[in-house]
């Protein structure tokens, strides 16, 4: 990482590092990520750098989303957080802990919160953000109980709150998820654009079974 920044104008500035692999990523978080940067004013800590394998890929998701390289947006045509290992197939979030930089995987169960602690706090996007993209419930499944075509999830361990909530969530998403929807599932409602949310599943157990399903809110 400090090879690379030894490059960039104004380096000691930034206190976190974005890395999206912009072609072969989770579309879900680079979506998420363009979102964030379209809308809002961008921290004055954050570097964001998009890396791809050529100066064409780039150019193409920079076209289709919009973006401009610039001072805190840079184009890593040479693909050399991919060739050095610093990122795979998710973007990765690399912050500043005194002399070494911590790392941590952003996944679509993490990626909003994950960019509204990087653009929320202690800046004027503070009045923005939550009316946005609001998490509607974030936890683990501790009880399901089936009544006609309405399931109820009780669920515990919701993201900024130690109390239970029950949520009620139509049959077809219980049809959809079987066999993983089950208690110690880890279950996720978010919002997926202005129009639609996204919920998403994961196996607690394994950690390997994950599906998603767009519904309207």
């Amino acid at each position: 990482m400090e090879s690379y920044l030894e490059n960039i104008p104004n380096s000691d500035n930034y206190k976190h590092v974005l890395v999206i692999p912009a072609t072969v990523s989770c579309e879900y978080c680079v979506i998420k990520v363009f979102e964030f940067i379209e809308r809002l004013h961008l921290p004055k800590d954050v570097l964001f750098v998009l890396t791809a394998n050529s100066e064409k890929e780039l150019n193409k998701v920079s076209v289709a989303y919009g973006l401009k390289e610039g001072q805190q947006i840079i184009f890593d045509t040479k693909n050399y957080f991919f060739l050095e290992g610093l990122v795979f197939i998710t973007p990765v979030l690399y912050s500043k802990n005194r002399v070494e930089w911590d790392s941590k995987e952003i996944v679509p169960l993490n990626v909003i919160q994950e960019l509204k602690n990087l653009f929320y706090f202690g800046n004027c996007n503070e009045l923005i953000i939550d009316k946005i993209w609001p998490i509607e419930f974030n936890g683990n499944i501790k009880k399901m109980v089936l009544s006609g075509d309405s399931l109820s999830l009780l669920i515990d361990r919701l993201e900024n709150s130690s109390m239970d909530t029950t949520v009620f969530v139509f049959k077809e998403i219980l049809d959809f998820f079987k066999p993983n929807l089950v208690e110690g599932a880890i279950i996720q409602k978010q919002a997926y654009s202005l129009e639609y949310y996204r919920m998403t599943l994961i196996d607690s157990m394994s950690a390997n079974s994950k599906r998603y399903i767009l519904l309207c809110p």
